[in-house]
C-alpha cells in the first residue's frame, strides 16, 4: 500500500515540477528551518499541528495545559 502512495506522490511532484509550480516558492534556495523538537513527532501529527497553528487553533491538550499554567500563575 505504501509503495502505491509513494508512486502517486512522485507522479504529482514530477507533474508540478514540469508545470513550473515548484519554482518561485517562498523560501526557495534557503535551508529548511531547524526544528530538532520535531525529530520525535509523527509526520502525520506534525502536519496536523502545523495546519492548526496556521489557523490559530490549539490542540485540546495544549489549551488545557495553558489554562492550568494561567490558573497557577506560572508562565
Amino acid at each position: 500500500m505504501t509503495n502505491r502512495w509513494d508512486r502517486l506522490a512522485e507522479r504529482r511532484m514530477r507533474k508540478a515540477l514540469a508545470e513550473g509550480k515548484l519554482s518561485g516558492l517562498a523560501g526557495e534556495g534557503r535551508p529548511l528551518p531547524e526544528r530538532p523538537e520535531d525529530a520525535f513527532v509523527d509526520p502525520g501529527e506534525a502536519v496536523g499541528y502545523r495546519i492548526m497553528h496556521e489557523h490559530g487553533a490549539l490542540p485540546e491538550e495544549i489549551a488545557l495545559r495553558k489554562a492550568v499554567r494561567v490558573s497557577l500563575g506560572v508562565g
